[in-house]
C-alpha cells in the first residue's frame, strides 16, 4: 500500500492549477458561445443591410429608368445603366424593353465570394415598359463577417487571459497555502508524527477536513500498533507453520496446476521416495506420469478439484521413485487470483497403504473361506445373483450352478480328525478350481458343500464335460500326509439363462435337490435339476412339517413281519416290525415315502423311540395273551441318526422296564453303514446292548461296506442278507455263490442267517441248502396288523 500511495504523490495534480484550468476553460467555454452568438447575430444583420442595400438599388435603377424607357430615348437609358453600373458591388446589368430587347448589359469578372440577383420591372403609369436584372455581389459581406471575427476572438482571448490571472492569483492567497499547511501536516503523519498541528489554516472548510484527518491519524496510529503486534504474530506464526511444515507426518504440497512443484515437505519426498523436497521438484517433471499409479487418476483428480473447489478424503494410487504403488488420502483445494484465474494447487497427502491392504485382506476374508480362500457363500450368491441380471439382459446367455457334496466325508472327518479333513477341502477346493475357466466361480458353500458357477457356456453339455472332468479328478487318490484316500461326490446341476426368471436362491435351491436326487440314487453320481424334482423336495418339507403333530395325534401305525427258521419244517420265529403312515389327505405312506425324510430332519429319533416303545408292548402283550408267543422275538429297525443318540442304550433299557418284555426277546437291526459311520463308538454302544441281552442284527448286510477287522471286533448275533442278493439268485449261479459266501462268512464268524425277500419255495429251498436258518418273504405272508399278526401266531401254533 505504501508503495501505490508514494506514486498517487508524485503524480498528483495541484488543486488551484486544476481550478484555474477548470475555470480558464468554462471561461473559454463561455467567452466562445457569447462570441458564436454575436458573431451569428451580426452576420445575419450584416446580410439582411446587403439584400435591402440591392433592393434598394435596383429600386432606384427602375424608377430612374421609367421616363427615357417610356420616351424609348436608348442613349439615355444607357447612361443611366452605365451610372449604375459604376457600383463596384454590382456584378452583372441587363436593362431590356416589353419586348425583350436588350437595351443595356454589362458583367464584370465574378468574385470568389460569390453572387446573388435581383429583377423588377419597369412601370409607367401602371404599365410595364421594360426589365432590370442585376447581380449583386457578397465580397463586402465576406469581407465584413472577417473582420467581425477577427475581432470577436481577440476580445474573448484577452477575457479569458484577464479571467486566468485574477483567477490563478485569489487561489494562491485563497487555497493553496492552506492546502500546502495540510500537506506538511501529512507527511508528518506519514513519517510516523501523530502531535503535528496544522497552523494557518482558518478556513471553515479546512478546518472540518482537518478536524477529520486528525480522528483519521488516531484511528491510523492505533491500527499501527495493531499492526505491529499482528505482525509479530504473524512472525511466529509463521515460524510454528515452518516447524509444522517441516515436521509433519502428512506430506504437504504446493503446485502449478501443470504440475509443477512450488514446495514440498520432508515427509512428501520421503512417502514418494525421494532423498529430499529439493530432489522432489528437480526430478518430477511429468507429475502424472511419474507420480501417478494410473495417470487417468490425475485427469479424474483435477476435474473433480477444479469443478469444486476443494477435495476431502479423496484416495488415489500414487507411484514412488521405485515405481512401488502407495495409496493416499488426499485434501486439496485451489488457490486462485483475483481474477478467478487458478494459481496454484495446495494440500496435504496421508500414506494409506497399510490401511487399504487391511481393508482389502478384511475385503477378502468377509468375501472369502478363510480355509480353503475360495469364494465364501456371500460372494457365491453375488456372482450367480450377476449371472442372472446377464441372463434377463441377454437372450444368448447361458450358466449352470452346480451344487457339489462330498460323500462320507464325516466318516474321513471323524476317523481321521478335522485337521485332516480340512487338509482334504482345501486339496478338492483346489481340484475343483483346475476343473474350471478363470471366469468360473468355485465357492465353498459350507462345510463339505461346494458351489461352482459355470459362466458363458454355449449348451447345456459344456456343463456336463465339466462335471465328468470334476468327477474324474475328484476319482484320483487324495495323498495326505501319511494317509491315501478316494473321495467321491454327489453333484446338483441346474442351468440358468435366457428366459429363465429364478432368483439366485432359487438356482441354489434347485441344484441342492438335484443334488440330494443324485446321493440318494446311490452317491458318486450327478443329476441335473427337473421340476418334478422341486415338487418331490416340497412334498419331503410337507411331510417334515406334518410329520410331529402325525406322531402326537396317533397317525403311525404297526405291522409285522413273520420271520420263519426253516430246517426242513417252518416255525415261527418271530417279527419284524414295520412302521407306516395313515396320513390324513395321502392315505397310507410306507416307510421309503417318510423315513429319508425324518433321517434327514431329525424327527427320526422321536418315531424310531416311539416304533420301538409300541413293537415291545405288542410282543408283551402277545407273550401274555396268545398261545405260541412266550419264545416269538420282534426285529425292531434302528437309523443311522437314531443309532448316534447318545443316550440310545438308556432309552432302550427305560422301553424294556416299562413294557416288561425280556431283553432277549428284542433284537435291534442297524445297518451296516450305520455302525461303520464311527466303528469304535459303535463298538462300545453295541457292547452295552448285547450286556442288557438285547440281541443285535446287522441289517442290508452286502449293500454298504464293512471292514473285516471291526466285523470281527462287533457283538453281533445275526446278519441279515438284503432282498436284492436273495431275488438275484435267480439270474445265475454266480449270485448263488455270493449269497453262499455271505452266509458262510455268518457262520464262520458264529451269526444266524436271516433272508429277506424269499417270494418262491426255490428261494427257501436254496437257502435252505446253503444252510440260511431264518428266512422272511412274501412266500410265507406280507406285513400283517396286530390283530391278523395275533391270529398268524395262532395258525402256526395249530399246524405246529
Amino acid at each position: 500500500m505504501g508503495i501505490k500511495f508514494n506514486s498517487l504523490v508524485h503524480s498528483g495534480r495541484s488543486i488551484s492549477k486544476d481550478m484555474t484550468a477548470s475555470l480558464v476553460m468554462f471561461t473559454l467555454v463561455v467567452t466562445t458561445l457569447i462570441s458564436v452568438f454575436a458573431y451569428q447575430t451580426r452576420s445575419r444583420e450584416m446580410l439582411g443591410e446587403l439584400h435591402a442595400k440591392a433592393d434598394a438599388v435596383i429600386s432606384d435603377t427602375t424608377s430612374v429608368l421609367a421616363v427615357p424607357m417610356w420616351n424609348l430615348d436608348d442613349q439615355s437609358v444607357r447612361m443611366v445603366g452605365g451610372a449604375f453600373a459604376k457600383n463596384e458591388l454590382i456584378q452583372e446589368l441587363m436593362i431590356s424593353d416589353a419586348k425583350g430587347r436588350i437595351l443595356y448589359s454589362l458583367t464584370k469578372a465574378m468574385p470568389e465570394s460569390g453572387v446573388f440577383g435581383r429583377e423588377q420591372g419597369v412601370v409607367y403609369n401602371g404599365q410595364t415598359i421594360g426589365n432590370v436584372q442585376i447581380a449583386y455581389s457578397f465580397e463586402n459581406y465576406e469581407r465584413n463577417k472577417h473582420d467581425l471575427l477577427v475581432m470577436s476572438i481577440v476580445s474573448g482571448l484577452g477575457a479569458i487571459i484577464v479571467i486566468a490571472l485574477a483567477t490563478g492569483m485569489l487561489l494562491r492567497i485563497f487555497l493553496r497555502k492552506p492546502l500546502e499547511a495540510l500537506q506538511l501536516g501529512a507527511r508528518q503523519v506519514a513519517r510516523g508524527d501523530y502531535t503535528c498541528g496544522f497552523e494557518g489554516v482558518t478556513q471553515l472548510e479546512l478546518v472540518e477536513i482537518v478536524e477529520h484527518f486528525g480522528e483519521m491519524s488516531c484511528e491510523v496510529e492505533s491500527r499501527e500498533r495493531e499492526l505491529q503486534r499482528v505482525n509479530i504474530d504473524l512472525r511466529r506464526a509463521e515460524r510454528k507453520y515452518h516447524g509444522i511444515f517441516e515436521n509433519a507426518q502428512e506430506g504437504i504440497f504446493q503446485t502449478t496446476p501443470e504440475g509443477i512443484f512450488v514446495s514440498a515437505n520432508p515427509s512428501l519426498a520421503t512417502m514418494l521416495g525421494y532423498d529430499s523436497p529439493g530432489d522432489l521438484r528437480q526430478s518430477v517433471s511429468d507429475m502424472e506420469n511419474q507420480l501417478y499409479f494410473d495417470p487417468k487418476d490425475r485427469k479424474r483428480y483435477l476435474t473433480k478439484l477444479l469443478k469444486e473447489g476443494r477435495v476431502q478424503d479423496y484416495e488415489l494410487r500414487l507411484k514412488r521413485k521405485d515405481g512401488s504403488m502407495l495409496w493416499v488420502l488426499l485434501h486439496a483445494q485451489v488457490i486462485r487470483n483475483s481474477d478467478g484465474t487458478v494459481r496454484m494447487l495446495e494440500g496435504s497427502l496421508m500414506d494409506i497403504t497399510d490401511r487399504r491392504r487391511m481393508e482389502d485382506e478384511l475385503r477378502h476374508r468377509a468375501l472369502h473361506d478363510p480355509l480353503t480362500a475360495l469364494a465364501n457363500r456371500a460372494l457365491c450368491q453375488d456372482r450367480i445373483k450377476g449371472a442372472v441380471e446377464r441372463g434377463r439382459r441377454r437372450d444368448d446367455y447361458l450358466f449352470s450352478v452346480l451344487f457339489v457334496d462330498l460323500d462320507r466325508f464325516k466318516i474321513i472327518n471323524d476317523s481321521l480328525g478335522h485337521r485332516f479333513g480340512d487338509k482334504l477341502l482345501v486339496e478338492v477346493g483346489r481340484r475343483l478350481s483346475d476343473c474350471v475357466r478363470e471366469l468360473d466361480t468355485v465357492s465353498r458353500y459350507g462345510g463339505d458343500e461346494f458351489i461352482i458357477l459355470l459362466e458363458e457356456l454355449s449348451s447345456q453339455r459344456m456343463a456336463i464335460q465339466a462335471v465328468k472332468r470334476i468327477r474324474e479328478e475328484l476319482r484320483k487318490t487324495f495323498a495326505l500326509g501319511d494317509h491315501e484316500v478316494r473321495v467321491t461326490a454327489s453333484i446338483g446341476i441346474v442351468m440358468g439363462g435366457g428366459d429363465q426368471q429364478a432368483t439366485p436362491e432359487e438356482l441354489i435351491q434347485r441344484a441342492n435337490i438335484a443334488m440330494h436326487a443324485a446321493k440318494e440314487s446311490g452317491k458318486n453320481r450327478f443329476k441335473v435339476f427337473t421340476p418334478r424334482m422341486l415338487d418331490r423336495a416340497e412334498l419331503v418339507l410337507t411331510l417334515e412339517n406334518e410329520m410331529e403333530p402325525a406322531i402326537a395325534r396317533g397317525e403311525f401305525f404297526l405291522e409285522y413281519h413273520p420271520i420263519i427258521h426253516y430246517n426242513g419244517s417252518s416255525n415261527l420265529f418271530g417279527f419284524e416290525a414295520l412302521v407306516r403312515w395313515n396320513h390324513p389327505t395321502r392315505g397310507r405312506l410306507m416307510p421309503d415315502e417318510f423315513i429319508p425324510v425324518a433321517e434327514e430332519s431329525g424327527r427320526i429319533r422321536d418315531l424310531g423311540m416311539w416304533v420301538l416303545g409300541e413293537a415291545c408292548r405288542t410282543i408283551s402283550g402277545w407273550r401274555q395273551d396268545v398261545a405260541g408267543a412266550g419264545d416269538l422275538l420282534v426285529s425292531v429297525n434302528v437309523s443311522g441318526r437314531q443309532f448316534s443318540q447318545v443316550d440310545l442304550v438308556d432309552r432302550v433299557d427305560q422301553i424294556l422296564r416299562e413294557t416288561g418284555l425280556p431283553p432277549d426277546r428284542l433284537k435291534l437291526e442297524i445297518t451296516e453303514t450305520a455302525i461303520m459311520q464311527n466303528a469304535e463308538m459303535a463298538i462300545d454302544k453295541l457292547a452295552a446292548l448285547r450286556e442288557m441281552g438285547v440281541r443285535i442284527s446287522v441289517d442290508d448286510f452286502g449293500t454298504g461296506y464293512s471292514s473285516m477287522s471291526y466285523l470281527q471286533r462287533l457283538p453281533l448275533d445275526s446278519l441279515k442278507i438284503d432282498l436284492s442278493f436273495v431275488r438275484a439268485m435267480d439270474d445265475s449261479q454266480s449270485n448263488v455263490e455270493i449269497v453262499r459266501a455271505i452266509i458262510n462268512l455268518a457262520h464262520t464268524l458264529g451269526l444266524e442267517v436271516i433272508a429277506e425277500g424269499v417270494e418262491r419255495a426255490s428261494h427257501r429251498d436254496t437257502l435252505h441248502d446253503l444252510s440260511c436258518e431264518l428266512l422272511q418273504g412274501y412266500y410265507y405272508s406280507r406285513p400283517l396288523s396286530g390283530e391278523n399278526a395275533a391270529a398268524f401266531i395262532k395258525d402256526f401254533d395249530r399246524k405246529g
